[in-house]
């Protein structure tokens, strides 16, 4: 049983499971590379304050970063919002759907949504020419 007793009061504190993790996004100690994420949600209606706030609270709860979370919205498209945030580097397969139904169960007036991963660097190659070799 968790919790202590108090005469007038029973507090509980059971562990808490955060957004990212419901999402299948562990966060590691050994792994803190993240990867940024920008999710479109195309609306049933014109973007209204509340849909502002819908967008950025759902990117906190997902983001490893808070200070990572950024909505903006084209002036051409009046119901359409974009955020981008960061999330702890993942196989994307396997986070994506996770981030599609939290927007999904969290925004009102939803229509389509849109979700990519920013492309990773490549690596420079070496080649084995470059290595000198000693006499």
């Amino acid at each position: 049983m968790w919790g202590r007793w108090t005469p007038w009061l029973r507090v509980y504190s059971m562990p808490v499971v955060s957004g990212a993790e419901a999402v299948g996004l562990e966060r590691r100690a050994f792994a803190p590379f993240s990867m940024k994420v920008f999710v479109t949600i195309a609306l049933t209606v014109p973007a209204l304050k509340k849909h502002w706030r819908q967008m950025r609270g759902v990117a906190r709860v997902l983001t490893d970063a808070k200070n990572s979370v950024q909505v903006s919205q084209s002036a051409r498209r009046p119901k359409q919002l974009s955020v981008s945030f960061s999330v702890p580097k993942a196989r994307q397969a396997e986070v994506v759907d996770g981030i599609a139904r939290r927007f999904w169960s969290w925004m009102d007036e939803y229509g389509t949504c849109s979700i990519s991963f920013e492309s990773e660097p490549r690596r420079k190659r070496r080649s084995g020419k470059s290595l000198r070799r000693l006499p």
